[in-house]
Order: structure tokens, then sequence, then C-alpha cells
């Protein structure tokens, strides 16, 4: 999970540099993401860590983000 998550937050800022905007998670699974326990953190360090980043992302990143620190915190 740190390797995908690495690798999506370096793609997302290029998007994001380029002007692309990816597509926001299913609200189904989405959903699903905003249940799990470890989310309010996963949230929170999110915000704090893209505070740092030299782009501002939109909505559709940041669940992503979100879902790949969950998904880190699992393990």
């Amino acid at each position: 999970p740190a390797a995908m998550f690495t690798t999506h937050l370096a793609m997302a800022v290029e998007r994001i540099k380029k002007g692309e905007i990816v597509e926001a998670l299913d609200p189904e699974i989405f959903a699903e993401i905003t249940e799990d326990p470890a989310y309010p953190t996963a949230v929170e360090f999110r915000d704090k860590m893209l505070a740092f980043c030299p782009v501002s992302f939109p909505e559709s990143e940041a669940q992503f983000i979100a879902m790949h620190i969950c998904n880190m915190l699992a393990e």
C-alpha cells in the first residue's frame, strides 16, 4: 500500500499541474471508505500533508489520497 500511495501522490501532482482531473471515487465505494475506523485519522493526516504540497488538490484526488492512507493504516 505504501508504494501505491507514493505513486498515486506523485501522479496526482503531475495531473494537477497539467490541469487534468481524476474522476471521483464511486459514491458507494467512497461511502464504504468513510465507514472505515481509520478514516478520520487518514483525513487528518492527508490534510496536514497536503498543506505542504506545491499544488492544491481537488476533492476527487483528496478522496483517493485518503483511501490510500486508510489502506496503509490497515496494515
